[in-house]
């Protein structure tokens, strides 16, 4: 038999340090994911200027220069139609503006730089590769000297990095 008086359920003590627990776990998690995220969107990034770098040495083996133009770059240039964060198109820039075919001045090295808006409360998002270098850098303010990577990132960006 039951008796009248017994309680059942929680005591809004109970209930109130279960949300304690939740918030806490919450507001600790949130950050974390948010930079998982980030960093999975970043791969795309990467991965388009890897295969740029590959096919302007590819394109230097054949033309003794590097090109400026995305249209040269066969895989590239279909690579960036299709992706989904970065720009359209990198920005592809060499010591000197004319083009191989030319055969004037022809380009003795390059840059390439991609960016994206990964989330609307944090700054662009930016990476550069160039031939100096072996592997995209991303570029923040640690890039200000002369490095190879400060070349790349353009020597004076100020960005945050993920």
């Amino acid at each position: 038999m039951r008796r009248p008086n017994e309680n059942h359920g929680f005591t809004i003590i109970e209930l109130m340090v279960v949300v304690a627990i939740i918030a806490i776990l919450a507001a600790v998690a949130y950050p974390i994911y948010t930079n998982y995220v980030f960093r999975g969107k970043q791969v795309e990034g990467k991965s388009l200027l890897m295969t740029l770098k590959v096919e302007e040495e590819q394109f230097r083996s054949e033309n003794n220069c590097y090109t400026t133009s995305v249209a040269n770059l066969i895989e590239t240039s279909k690579l960036f139609v299709a992706n989904r964060y970065y720009n359209a198109a990198p920005v592809i820039t060499g010591t000197a503006s004319v083009a191989c075919a030319a055969g004037l001045s022809p380009v003795d090295d390059f840059q390439a730089t991609v960016t994206a808006t990964l989330a609307a409360s944090h700054p662009a998002d930016l990476w550069a590769i160039s031939d100096a270098i072996p592997a995209p850098v991303h570029c923040d303010t640690r890039w200000t000297g002369g490095s190879p990577e400060a070349i790349a990132c353009g020597g004076t960006t100020a960005e945050l990095e993920y």
